[in-house]
C-alpha cells in the first residue's frame, strides 16, 4: 500500500510514501538500499540480509519509507516464536504469536521529522486489520525517549494498550527481546543475577516520569525500557511459558524456568 504525505521543509517539498504489501505499488522497495542503511547502524539495529527484508515485506510484517521515490526507511515486526521453536518447547501450534517491533532505520538526513511514527502507525494499523480478534503480542525495548513518546501517541490513536514495564516484569518473555551486547548499545546481554547497567530502574517505569529513568551505562543517559502491547496478554503468555518450561533439578543444582528457557534458546542459536 502506498500512503502519501507531503512535508514542507524550508524550500524543499518532500513526497513521502509508506509502502505495505497489502496493496500493490507501482515501484518495488529497494531492499538492498535498506540493507545498507541498516549496516550503517550496527549499535542499534541487528543486520538483516536483503532476502529476509523482502520476505518480511511480502508477509505484510514490514513497511518501507520512501521519499521522492527513494527507499530511505524501514520498520518491521519480527516473529519471535517460530513454528520450530514452538515444537521444541512443546507449545501448541496455536500458541499466541509474539513479535518484536524493530529493524527500524531512517536515512540520517530525514530523521527528526516524525517519520518513524508514521511507519509505526501504518504497520500496526495493517496488523490490527489482518489479525482481527487474535492479535499478536508486540514487544520491544528502547533507549530513546522520543520513541517512548511516539509509541504512546500511536497506542492512544489506535486504541491499543501499550505499556512500558521493567524488563523482569515478564521474566519468561524478556529473554526473547533482551539481546543487546557491549558492541550493540552498551548493553550486557541477558543477565540472570547482576542487573544490566543500561536498564531503567524498577521505580522509574511510569509514562509521566521517564525523566527519572537514568542508567549509568547508557550513552544518552536514558535507561533501556521494555514495552508490551497488552499487559493482560503478556501475563497470560508469560504464565503459559512458565508452566510449560518449568524448573529442572533440585537444591543447589536446580535450574529455574527462566534460565532453562534461555539455555534452550541458546541451544537453538537464537542469540546468534
Amino acid at each position: 500500500m502506498r500512503t502519501k504525505y507531503q512535508l514542507q521543509r524550508t524550500e524543499t517539498r518532500l513526497e513521502v510514501e509508506i509502502l505495505h504489501h497489502s496493496i500493490g505499488s507501482t515501484a518495488a522497495p529497494d531492499f538492498e538500499r535498506i540493507h545498507q542503511l541498516i549496516r550503517m547502524e550496527p549499535r542499534t539495529v541487528l543486520p538483516v540480509p536483503p532476502s529476509e527484508l523482502k520476505e518480511s515485506y511480502e508477509q505484510g510484517l514490514s513497511v518501507i519509507l520512501r521519499i521522492n521515490g527513494e527507499s530511505v526507511g524501514h520498520m518491521r515486526l519480527l516473529q519471535l516464536i517460530s513454528t520450530d521453536l514452538k515444537k521444541t518447547l512443546g507449545l501448541p501450534p496455536l500458541f499466541p504469536d509474539i513479535a518484536e517491533m524493530g529493524s527500524t532505520v531512517i536515512e540520517e538526513s530525514h530523521r527528526g521529522k516524525g517519520l518513524s511514527e508514521l511507519m509505526r502507525d501504518r504497520l500496526l494499523r495493517h496488523r490490527l486489520a489482518e489479525r482481527g480478534a487474535n492479535p499478536m503480542l508486540v514487544i520491544s525495548t528502547t533507549k530513546n525517549p522520543i520513541s517512548v513518546k511516539s509509541i504512546t501517541r500511536v497506542s492512544e490513536r489506535l486504541g491499543l494498550n501499550f505499556k512500558f514495564v521493567h524488563h523482569l516484569t515478564y521474566p519468561m518473555i524478556v529473554p526473547l527481546t533482551c539481546v543487546c551486547t557491549p558492541e550493540r548499545g552498551g548493553g550486557q546481554g541477558f543477565r540472570f543475577n547482576d542487573p544490566c547497567n543500561v536498564r531503567i530502574g524498577k521505580g522509574s517505569v511510569h509514562l509521566n516520569v521517564f525523566n527519572t529513568g537514568r542508567a549509568t551505562g547508557c550513552e544518552s543517559g536514558f535507561g533501556c525500557v521494555m514495552y508490551v502491547s497488552d499487559q493482560d496478554r503478556a501475563k497470560s503468555i508469560n504464565d503459559s511459558l512458565l508452566d510449560t518450561i518449568g524448573s529442572e533439578g533440585n537444591g543447589s543444582e536446580k535450574i529455574g524456568p527462566q534460565r532453562k528457557f534461555v539455555e534452550l534458546l541458546r541451544g537453538m542459536n537464537y542469540y546468534s
